[in-house]
This record gives C-alpha cells, sequence and structure tokens, in this order.
C-alpha cells in the first residue's frame, strides 16, 4: 500500500511507476544486494574483460557500493561507490595494490551519483523510500530523476517500455574522465529481461555506453545471476 504522503510528495506517473515495479506493496526494505557477471572495457576498439561484481544498494538514502573482479584469476578488483555525498573509484592489484585512485572531486562525485540514479530499475524501492530525490515528468512514458547537495547535482531521465518499465535511461553531461581531466558526455543505458522475482519486476541485464550523434559506444554490460531485498 502507498500511503497519502508518498502519493502527495511524488507526481502521479512516478506513483503509477512504482506501483507497477512493486507488486509486494507491503515490502520495505533497507537495501537491495545482487550478483552481476559481464564485461566491460575503457572505450571503443580496446579488449573486452570479464567481471563479476556484488552490488549493495541503499533504498532510502542515496548510497551504492559496487566491488568487482576481473582479470586473470580476478586479480583486479575494482570499487565504485557512493556514500555520504562523496563517490569513490579505486582499481587494485589482488586487492591490495593500487592502480587507481583519482582525487575526489565534483566531477567524480556526479558521476556515481548519476550510477545510483540510473540504476534505480534494479531498485525500484528507491521510487518510494528515497526522499532525497526529486522527480519530475517530462512526457508519456519519459521521467527525469535528479538529487544532489550544495554545488553537486545530477539528473537522469528515464524511458519507460511498452510494459510501462523502465527500458532505457540517457544523461547529456555525465563526466567521462580522459586522461587528467573530466569531458562531459552524453551516456544512455538500456534494461532488459524483466522478471518479476520476489514480488518485484526487475531487469536481469542491462548495458551502459557513451552516446554521440552517430551511435552508442557500449563499454559495460552485465546480467544479474542473483537478486535480493533485505531489512537490516
Amino acid at each position: 500500500m502507498i500511503d497519502r504522503m508518498t502519493r502527495d510528495r511524488l507526481p502521479a506517473e512516478v506513483v503509477e511507476l512504482a506501483a507497477r515495479l512493486i507488486v509486494a506493496k507491503e515490502a520495505k526494505p533497507d537495501v537491495v544486494t545482487l550478483r552481476q557477471k559481464g564485461r566491460m572495457r575503457q572505450g571503443y576498439g580496446s579488449a573486452w574483460m570479464p567481471f563479476t561484481a556484488h552490488q549493495t544498494t541503499s533504498c532510502s538514502e542515496t548510497a551504492f557500493a559496487w566491488k568487482a573482479k576481473m582479470g586473470p584469476l580476478g586479480a583486479v578488483h575494482v570499487t565504485d561507490a557512493y556514500e555520504g555525498q562523496t563517490g569513490a573509484l579505486s582499481v587494485k592489484l589482488f586487492g591490495l595494490f593500487t592502480m587507481v585512485r583519482p582525487t575526489v572531486s565534483a566531477d567524480l562525485n556526479r558521476g556515481e551519483l548519476m550510477r545510483y540514479l540510473a540504476e534505480i530499475a534494479w531498485a525500484p524501492h528507491i521510487i518510494l523510500q528515497n526522499e532525497h530525490l526529486s522527480w519530475r515528468v517530462i512526457a508519456h512514458n519519459h521521467l527525469e530523476v535528479s538529487a544532489g547537495v550544495g554545488g553537486v547535482r545530477a539528473r537522469i531521465e528515464l524511458f519507460l517500455n511498452a510494459e510501462g518499465r523502465i527500458g532505457a535511461i540517457f544523461a547529456s553531461d555525465r563526466p567521462r574522465a580522459v586522461k587528467d581531466r573530466y569531458e562531459y558526455q552524453s551516456w544512455r543505458g538500456e534494461f532488459d529481461d524483466y522478471h518479476l522475482h520476489d514480488g518485484v519486476w526487475t531487469p536481469f541485464s542491462g548495458r551502459v555506453g557513451w552516446h554521440d550523434d552517430r551511435a552508442t559506444e557500449w563499454c559495460w554490460e552485465c546480467e544479474i545471476t542473483e537478486w535480493a531485498a533485505h531489512s537490516i
């Protein structure tokens, strides 16, 4: 049951989206956890690298942590996260020797915040439970969700598919690391293979990439191998 305060706080189209995705109306988990297998690459023309990952996403706070292993024998450990209004990214060899760890900056924070917003499809309880987010209806089956504190703010557009579920996402200005600086570039993603799992419609495959006027340079894609919602 969606309470009146929540209905008054959110646009009707957003409430309807949550109602379609969350069949188990009484469920209000604290976090969603999932496991993934997939592949990623740095950019067009570079080699794909398989990975396995575990992710925890908060339903009421704007926070997530993605931890992946890739490379020979899973020797390369990658952490991608956003918590306490701060983004984090690190790449370590055997989890010990730091290979990449960019300095915390507004661009890094904004990029990680965008990832949290873009992955609402994998934790749709966020729609009702995270009161830190702002929603706007752009058009039929086209929504915008945004969040931020101080000078760092991010927004993501959501496009609903024929079933009224989140089928694609888009941002016109996600920070992209290029050598020693960030450049803003269009970024898009797609979700597919929806299953009704534990009372929630969630996609079991997804991919994201950098976009220009001609095409999308897909750089990350995965399948969900485990999904669960938990109360702490």
